[in-house]
């Protein structure tokens, strides 16, 4: 029936498919970019709701950038001074930023007759003052910290960024600060923020990602060209591949939808889909050709004989990756939904455009391929007898693969460094790795207290305890330039008692009441608080290296121990915060629904297999031969040193339902085989020679494809090379040598 369409209707299908890939086309520059961290956030979970509500209360730091900017002799040379105030000043100009501050435009309140005025820190209208200004801003430490580090190597601009911008607005205010930057020529700059990582993570994703994908694609025109030696079936795989990425693209912006971290893979599915889907078509089209049937004929016994497998191979990927959607994260949600209409539409467009192709174009003689040359019945024979002769060896090294790959994945580091997939070469892990040298860190530490009781935040009792814990902080060696509402509190006191020392508070409640009253017009308007306006809320802050997503737990830990054990916590409440930790928590929860994901990858894939096949060894088979190859990933990134990851661990899901295609191809062709009354040995020899040789062609393809990746600096490109690509070779050994020796092994009492 669906060949009879194709047939009837081959024009009317190149013509339909033309017109959606114009239309696709035409609205590819509507399709925008999405990389915020915050979709990796589980929805609904209490830490999150938490984050939000206390980001309401007291704003956060998500949209700073800190930029710190070294002089080639002294911070405090006058006109180094002065150039970093012009471009401090320039950059508050900037559209769409909201502040720019830097020690040359921080002041500090003085009281007097007519109320409090501010007095610059830095008077840069005298020079000769500039010396005993730089003993004011030591004297003042607590509250000039964040513009200046303790051995006056470098100041630190921060820039403060409208919230709820689009990224290619936060890319435009980037670029704008970058060109700033190179406008002033400062002997040695560095920059960081949250904001500044999503642009660079985009900037990087979409050169390197171009560029992998080009390399891939050159190689794998190389490699279908040695295989088939043909123009028309070296470029028609790739023909379809392309066709169906870009009418996925055209779909997404149609649709209004954006692309996310996650996206860097929807080529790497679909060039895997599609390149398979294309082989087996091709491989059974010439197969029939070479045997004498006419294109309309061998067109049929495509769609009738491989055209099955490819819907059930479509079908348990697409439901595959739907799984996701049960996922707490709208990232993979997202990701679960267009991944499989990705796979959905790669099955369709190969189904239907290249048989189409192939009835209009002409059929020229066969040629000699490599692959003919290197005589697949030969080693199809080879395989045959090993797998028929030395089963014990072939289960006996898959036994020992298995438990050297346990070894690995003890071995396997979950720790999620927040720079691990960014090249060592690029600037933002040399400039995060400056922060984490020379500033104290490029990671924020953030400790919320919540007042349980009656009393408010300013009152001695409470400011006493808060003083303990303040202290504590300042002691641990990881945690630097510590901020809390007693830095807030002593800057007003020393507003009005400017003899009080180091963190000191005027004593009386009374008096800090009515000091914060006088005070609370100028800080009103602040988004980003210590305290929040109804004095039940306070925050700690720090800077932290970045120890890494199990070390700041062990840290965490630790504060948590000494806070149950040295403070009233009847009376106050302690939580940490923060967008570093919620990055943490999100990596966390996407490891932990990797596992599930695959679980529920496995049940629901098997029990469709199951229900098609309607043979339970078939499921046990399938279920064998694709859950090894994870394993043998698994001790290979624990010898390897690779982090599992949000992004790895979802490789392992996509590699799950994609690597279970060759396995069903492979059994879809011995069950045809069964069906026509062979034996379970013969079946697998046929099978073997001829399903073998497509998977064998695809498996080595897609291979070589993906290995080209490996050259990538970027984190996720290289992982998604490493890991596909080792993962087809291991799926496709195990569907020629161990698949065969199963079916023997739980048929072989049959005849």
């Amino acid at each position: 029936m669906i060949a009879q369409i194709i047939i009837k209707y081959k024009w009317q299908i190149i013509a339909f498919v033309g017109i959606l890939l114009c239309s696709s086309i035409w609205f590819l520059p509507q399709l925008k970019t999405n990389i915020e961290f915050s979709n990796f956030f589980p929805k609904g979970d209490k830490e999150l709701l938490y984050y939000n509500k206390i980001t309401k209360k007291l704003g956060n730091n998500d949209h700073f950038i800190a930029i710190a900017i070294v002089p080639e002799k002294t911070v405090f040379d006058y006109n180094f001074l002065k150039k970093v105030d012009q471009f401090t000043k320039e950059s508050a100009k900037i559209p769409n930023i909201e502040s720019a501050s830097s020690i040359t435009n921080l002041s500090r309140y003085s009281n007097s007759l007519f109320g409090l005025f501010p007095i610059p820190y830095i008077h840069l209208d005298q020079e000769e003052k500039v010396k005993q200004d730089s003993i004011l801003i030591y004297k003042n430490y607590e509250l000039t910290q964040q513009y200046i580090d303790r051995d006056a190597s470098c100041v630190i601009v921060i820039i403060k960024l409208k919230e709820n911008l689009t990224m290619e607005t936060n890319d435009s205010i980037i670029t704008q600060v970058e060109n700033l930057l190179m406008k002033y020529a400062f002997h040695e700059t560095h920059i960081m923020g949250k904001k500044l990582i999503e642009v660079y993570y985009k900037r990087l994703m979409s050169s390197e990602l171009s560029m992998s994908i080009l390399g891939s694609i050159s190689f794998i025109i190389l490699l279908l060209a040695l295989f088939y030696q043909s123009l028309k079936e070296s470029v028609l795989p790739l023909i379809i591949m392309v066709i169906t990425l870009l009418i996925f693209y055209g779909f997404l912006a149609f649709t209004g939808r954006s692309l996310g971290i996650m996206s860097s893979l929807y080529p790497t599915i679909i060039l895997i889909a599609g390149i398979s889907d294309s082989i087996h078509i091709l491989n059974k089209y010439k197969l029939e050709i070479n045997n004498g049937h006419s294109s309309q004929s061998a067109i049929s016994k495509v769609i009738h004989e491989v055209g099955m497998s490819l819907f059930l191979t479509s079908l348990t990927t697409a439901i595959g990756f739907l799984t996701l959607t049960t996922s707490v994260m709208p990232a993979l949600q997202k990701f679960g939904i267009e991944a499989s209409i990705s796979i959905t539409l790669a099955f369709l467009i190969s189904i239907l455009l290249l048989p189409a192709l192939l009835l209009v174009l002409p059929n020229k003689k066969k040629k000699k391929s490599v692959l003919t040359i290197l005589s697949w019945s030969s080693i199809s024979n080879w395989i045959y007898q090993i797998v028929t002769k030395k089963k014990r060896w072939v289960l006996g090294l898959t036994i020992i693969c298995i438990l050297i790959s346990f070894i690995g994945m003890s071995k396997i580091n979950t720790n999620n460094l927040q720079m691990a997939n960014i090249p060592n070469s690029h600037t933002l892990k040399k400039d995060y790795a400056y922060f984490d040298q020379n500033l104290g860190g490029a990671r924020s530490f953030e400790l919320i207290i919540k007042i349980k009781d009656s009393t408010l935040i300013n009152q001695a009792e409470n400011l006493k305890d808060i003083r303990k814990l303040h202290d504590y902080l300042n002691t641990i060696p990881s945690l630097h330039y510590v901020v809390s509402p007693i830095t807030y509190y002593h800057g007003i006191s020393k507003i009005y008692e400017d003899n009080l020392s180091s963190l000191d508070i005027t004593s009386s409640d009374r008096q800090l009441n009515k000091y914060e009253k006088r005070i609370s017009g100028y800080t009103k308007n602040k988004k980003w608080k210590l305290v929040d306006s109804s004095l039940k809320y306070g925050r700690i802050t720090a800077r932290i290296p970045d120890l890494g997503r199990k070390e700041v737990k062990k840290l965490n830990d630790q504060i948590n121990k000494w806070i149950g054990q040295e403070m009233n916590t009847s009376r106050m409440d302690f939580q940490f915060v923060g967008m570093d930790l919620m990055i943490d928590h999100g990596h966390e929860h996407r490891i932990n629904n990797m596992i599930w994901g695959i679980l529920l990858a496995i049940i629901v894939i098997t029990t469709l297999i199951g229900i098609l096949f309607k043979q339970f060894n078939l499921v046990i088979i399938i279920l064998i031969a694709n859950v090894i190859p994870l394993i043998i990933i698994a001790g290979l990134m624990g010898f390897f040193g690779i982090e599992l990851r949000g992004t790895t661990s979802i490789i392992f899901a996509v590699g799950f339902v994609i690597a279970v295609d060759d396995t069903i191809h492979f059994l879809s062709k011995y069950q045809i085989e069964r069906k026509k009354g062979f034996s379970v040995n013969q079946s697998i020899e046929t099978t073997l020679l001829e399903a073998g040789k497509a998977i064998s062609i695809t498996s080595v393809i897609l291979f070589g494809g993906f290995i080209v990746l490996l050259h990538s600096a970027f984190g996720d490109i290289y992982y998604v090379g490493f890991m596909v690509s080792f993962m087809v070779l291991f799926t496709l050994l195990l569907d020629l040598f161990l698949v065969p020796v199963l079916l023997q092994l739980l048929y072989k009492t049959k005849k």
